[in-house]
């Protein structure tokens, strides 16, 4: 029975995290158009801003592909 709550909390708390950085992705991405910033900002924060947002996606994938072969190790055969 704890293994399975254990799961929910895993799954319940990686999604809610995944939600809190697509939020702050997008609110960083909308505050980068606001009419007073610096035009430099404005017209090369976009890209810059995906760069990060792609760097921090590629990295979440290849440390998630790291894990799940690390697990399967340790698995008994």
């Amino acid at each position: 029975m704890a293994g399975k709550k254990r799961a929910a909390f895993n799954w319940a708390h990686r999604l809610s995290g995944m939600i809190a950085y697509i939020g702050a992705a997008v609110t960083i991405f909308l505050g980068a158009k606001i009419p007073y910033m610096p035009e430099i900002i404005q017209r090369t924060g976009t890209g810059l801003l995906a760069g990060l947002v792609a760097t921090h996606v590629f990295f979440a994938i290849i440390f998630e592909i790291m894990s799940c072969q690390g697990k399967r190790m340790y698995l008994p055969s």
